[in-house]
């Protein structure tokens, strides 16, 4: 768990929260005790301890370094590796994930030493493998490796899945809207949301997500630009930009070892870049209809993720079962 401080928004005037050293932190409860009397007698400062912690100077890179960038090796063996942005509304989650042209964020950062780690292994020359020739040579084994990466980008709105790299339909005249028929508005929302499927091995897929091969960095921004475009976005009082959906980015990466003499290996390792919907409560998003709705959907889907979490780090558990199927979310990283 990786903590990053961001600096004061105009609407906030003192800050709670202090940053000890590169692990440590302090929280100190801002609202007066002195009417309390339940809570008069404990102290205003909580410390906790992360395995890391970034103040407000500390930029994009180096969040990366802290939390992303181990991960990419871990994928290049096969290994699956989830990140997640977390925090309440107005957190900073999006400008972390994404960040800006000038100011890449964790998923171009990652992306880019992804591409730069295959380069050199596909570059680099046959090495020599342990197994001799199998007519009895006993000459030593060269080993090619070969990577094929491919990407997926999807949203989960109000529980529902959407394919982000497919381009929405464009907006019509309101008198065009209104002068369709419910049954027409419903078929238009059945064809762009997806389904999870799960397979004899227990893997869960999202029938129908486009999965674009690239070949390239700049490929993929490319995608990440285009699906960005197509993220359901609105404001509400506390962030003018809010996020209305959890947007999710796979990447995976089929790792292929080729041996002169004998059999080929192959591995496949997915990393999953999460910019989460933030958390908030309606009173102090002032939100109303549709946004309290998504609102309450995005709470509802966060406490199913920490739920999950929570079971899966529990040292008790053992064979305790774990309630992957409260949320879209949960079982599609299941």
């Amino acid at each position: 768990v990786v903590i990053r401080v961001r600096p004061l928004s105009s609407r906030e005037q003192d800050s709670i929260i202090k940053v000890v050293d590169s692990n440590t932190l302090i929280l100190t409860d801002p609202e007066g005790l002195a009417d309390d009397v339940l809570r008069q007698d404990r102290p205003r400062d909580r410390q906790y301890r992360f395995d890391a912690v970034l103040d407000e100077t500390a930029g994009q890179l180096d969040v990366f370094r802290r939390s992303t960038q181990f991960l990419v090796d871990y994928v290049l063996d096969g290994f699956n590796a989830t990140v997640f942005a977390y925090g309440a509304t107005g957190a900073g989650k999006t400008h972390t994930m994404l960040g800006t042209d000038r100011d890449p964020g964790v998923m171009a950062l990652t992306l880019a030493h992804l591409f730069e780690q295959i380069g050199r292994a596909d570059d680099a020359p046959p090495s020599a493998g342990s197994s001799g020739d199998p007519d009895g040579g006993g000459g030593a084994d060269e080993v090619v490796q070969q990577h094929h990466v491919s990407v997926s980008y999807m949203e989960i709105y109000n529980e529902s899945i959407r394919d982000l790299l497919v381009p929405t339909e464009p907006s019509v005249p309101q008198e065009q809207a209104q002068a369709q028929t419910q049954q027409q508005q419903q078929q238009q929302q059945q064809q762009q949301h997806l389904e999870l499927r799960e397979d004899t091995r227990g893997g869960v897929s999202v029938a129908g997500m486009s999965v674009v091969p690239a070949a390239s960095v700049q490929e993929v921004l490319a995608l990440l630009r285009q699906g960005c475009r197509n993220r359901m976005q609105e404001a509400t009082a506390a962030n003018e930009y809010s996020s209305r959906s959890h947007a999710i980015l796979q990447v995976s990466v089929r790792s292929r070892r080729i041996h002169k003499h004998g059999p080929s290996t192959e591995v496949l390792g997915k990393l999953s870049m999460i910019d989460l919907a933030g958390s908030e409560r309606a009173a102090e998003t002032s939100n109303k209809g549709i946004r309290m709705m998504e609102g309450a959907s995005i709470n509802r889907s966060l406490l199913a993720l920490g739920n999950c979490i929570n079971a899966l780090g529990d040292p008790n558990r053992k064979d305790k079962y774990v309630n992957f199927r409260d949320s879209k979310l949960t079982r599609l990283l299941k």
